[in-house]
């Protein structure tokens, strides 16, 4: 399933990561949308996994990269 399935009425992607970060030992790429923050992941090979973690701007107040 691809990002756009998780996306909210009226929301678009502004930016999104050509490489993927690691949090919480799993790989994530970054999508910054007009409303949020998302690190969408997809694992397995023939049954896929698909994991999404969003935050919305107001709740971000520090990033850091490593």
């Amino acid at each position: 399933m691809p990002i756009e399935n998780y996306l909210l009425p009226g929301e678009k992607i502004l930016f999104w990561s050509d490489f993927q970060v690691t949090y919480e030992e799993a790989k994530y790429k970054i999508y910054i949308t007009s409303l949020r923050l998302v690190l969408f992941g997809e694992s397995g090979l023939v049954f896929k996994k698909e994991d999404i973690i969003t935050e919305g701007f107001r709740q971000i107040t520090a990033l850091q990269f490593t």
